[in-house]
């Protein structure tokens, strides 16, 4: 089956985090017998298209793109005004790519609500072919909050062979989108499936001293957080937990527009703050051997955004690592509270540094919680989530 895949988001190069999870997701289907190419955003930091990926130019000079990658589109759009002058050029560029695609293709599947799952469906119709989508958090989120976005969330869904969403808090709002009859009409074609983890590589920890030798760590109770700093993670919050744990550290492996607000609130409160940047492939491990607990501290934006199913919170539990996150999105899907980890209220200072105390306080909790936390997330390896994956989206797949 040869099967075309539109998404605003696939890694530019080894190591990188960029929809890693969606790159993953077109090695189930080509082991599910699947000849996948993918349409994707341009970056100017990279080179352009190859035969299996068309990168997608989508503004006269190339060095100017700012949309895709970097914060994260909705980011971009919450910036500048003229990151949403960029917008048209994106959406226009990947449909003429993906209908000159899905014209090869068997298959189009659409990644995000909007504006891949449009065009995905959109770049279907056009070819004749069935389509499916794969939604996440941020697509719905983008539905959600623009003029006209439950027409466009009924367009892109309309005729889907299969629907996959990562959570199902997500599932409801979906649904609430849709409206009663459209949701019901499509409900036999909906599946709940988290996204699947290479956790391969990932393990019981590395040598704990040569790790925070590496990242510069002190020998203190250190808290973890792993991945963009962007304001639906909620990072000051975290600050101010840790600002409540005198002597105890914060790791921040990651960067985004929030860093800065962050350094200036663990200067003001006198916590210690360890940058050491964007954490690549390889060095993810070393990463988390240097944590005693990661936090995943993620918000309700005003727009209604939340937390999907992030990868590091995974990649942490698969290390062993007793995990504390907030109750948003598919979060409390992730972490059974008082099993692998704690679940707390967002932007709840409070309640996070009660549970990092806790944890501080009780090595063998923080042993047991971790050897729970590994076990739990056996089941979300891409070996064991891709072929149902794979046989949902692609008729016939086994």
């Amino acid at each position: 089956m040869r099967v075309a895949v539109i998404t605003t988001s696939y890694p530019r190069y080894p190591g990188d985090h960029a929809g890693s999870f969606v790159q993953a997701s077109v090695r189930a289907m080509e082991n599910a017998g699947g000849r996948v190419t993918v349409v994707a955003p341009d970056d100017p930091a990279v080179p352009g298209s190859s035969a299996a990926i068309r990168r997608v130019r989508y503004h006269p000079l190339r060095s100017r793109q700012r949309l895709a990658y970097g914060d994260g589109i909705p980011e971009a759009l919450e910036g500048p005004r003229r990151a949403w002058l960029q917008a048209p050029g994106l959406v226009g560029g990947l449909a003429a790519v993906a209908v000159s695609a899905a014209r090869k293709a068997d298959l189009v599947v659409g990644h995000w609500l909007l504006p891949g799952g449009l065009v995905a469906a959109m770049a279907a119709r056009v070819a004749g072919v069935p389509h499916s989508l794969v939604l996440h958090s941020a697509g719905i989120s983008l539905a959600e909050r623009i003029p006209g976005g439950r027409h466009l969330a009924r367009a892109a869904a309309g005729g889907a062979h299969h629907v996959i969403i990562t959570s199902e808090p997500l599932r409801q709002r979906f649904d609430r989108l849709l409206g009663p009859k459209r949701a019901r009409s499509l409900a036999s074609r909906v599946s709940v499936l988290p996204m699947g983890y290479d956790l391969a590589g990932l393990g019981p920890s590395l040598d704990r001293r040569v790790a925070r030798s590496r990242l510069g760590v002190t020998d203190r109770f250190t808290v973890g957080f792993l991945g963009r700093v962007v304001p639906v993670k909620g990072l000051d919050h975290l600050v101010r937990a840790v600002a409540r744990l005198p002597g105890a550290a914060l790791l921040v492996g990651g960067q985004g527009p929030e860093l800065a607000s962050a350094r200036r609130t663990a200067g003001a409160l006198g916590v210690e703050l360890i940058t050491p940047g964007t954490i690549r492939g390889d060095e993810r491990r070393g990463f988390l051997s240097a944590c005693d607990v990661v936090a995943v501290p993620s918000i309700v934006l005003a727009g209604g955004r939340t937390e999907g199913s992030p990868v590091g919170l995974v990649e942490a539990m698969a290390c062993g690592l007793p995990v504390i996150a907030s109750d948003v999105g598919g979060l409390p899907d992730l972490v059974r509270d008082g099993r692998t980890g704690y679940i707390v209220p967002p932007a709840d200072a409070a309640a996070l540094a009660h549970r990092l105390a806790g944890l501080r306080s009780d090595p063998r909790l923080r042993r047991r919680l971790g050897r729970a936390a590994r076990e739990s997330v056996a089941n979300r390896e891409w070996s064991v989530v891709g072929p149902r994956f794979s046989a949902l989206l692609m008729p016939g797949a086994g």
